[in-house]
């Protein structure tokens, strides 16, 4: 959908490329939701890094439901009879840098609680850890992007995504149990979660089976 009406959107970027697992896109979030921005740009975390306030001017952007994950872009590209979002081709038409460091507290939720009204928002998964703790978070070597399993002590699962051009892809999974941080989202009806960066995984407690990972 063309967004034809002149509506600004405040809202605080919660991913972006810093760390590689996010590539040409923006996360932002407001109180009550989350969005992807697709963006003409690369090294984006130096002007806008995760806590940066910014103000989007979204007439003349497309809104879409891409695997029902909302995004924002600058046009639509009809290729082989499909259509895909193009980026937002100029930033400073569309996007008013505010304050630093403003503080998102992601929401708290368990893996079997996570719906789809907090897609492209910050969760953080509790009582969670690693199936496979031994494993990298993706094969550094080939570049490839890999997904891992968290589960609870419930048994519910869910995939950790990570790009294999992530600076932290070639970093072993953190052995315990707590708490992992990223943002939710999903491929074809599953979900999916994103971290940031290593630090969004803290996980050091006592794993499900009593031992210490």
């Amino acid at each position: 959908e063309l967004i034809e009406e002149d509506l600004i959107v405040r809202a605080i970027v919660t991913g972006n490329d810093e760390d590689g697992n996010f590539f040409r896109e923006l996360v932002v979030q407001d109180d009550d939701d989350g969005i992807y921005l697709n963006i003409n740009l690369t090294s984006a975390f130096n002007l806008l890094p995760l806590g940066r306030e910014i103000f989007i001017k979204a007439r003349g952007l497309y809104v879409i439901e891409d695997n029902g994950v909302p995004k924002l872009g600058g046009y639509i590209a009809t290729e082989n009879g499909g259509q895909d979002l193009g980026d937002i081709q100029d930033l400073n038409d569309h996007i008013v840098r505010g304050k630093r460091n403003q503080q998102v507290t992601p929401i708290q939720v368990s893996i079997n609680d996570l719906d789809i009204s907090m897609l492209a928002m910050l969760v953080e998964l509790q009582n969670s850890e690693f199936a496979f703790p031994g494993e990298t978070y993706a094969d550094a070597f080939g570049q490839s992007t890999q997904n891992k399993t968290l589960q609870d002590c419930t048994g519910a699962e869910i995939d950790v995504r990570t790009s294999g051009f992530a600076s932290f892809a070639g970093t072993t999974l953190p052995g315990g149990n707590g708490s992992l941080t990223g943002v939710y989202s999903q491929f074809n009806g599953s979900g999916q979660i994103f971290i940031r960066n290593p630090e969004d995984a803290d996980m050091t407690g006592t794993r499900c089976d009593g031992s210490t990972g």
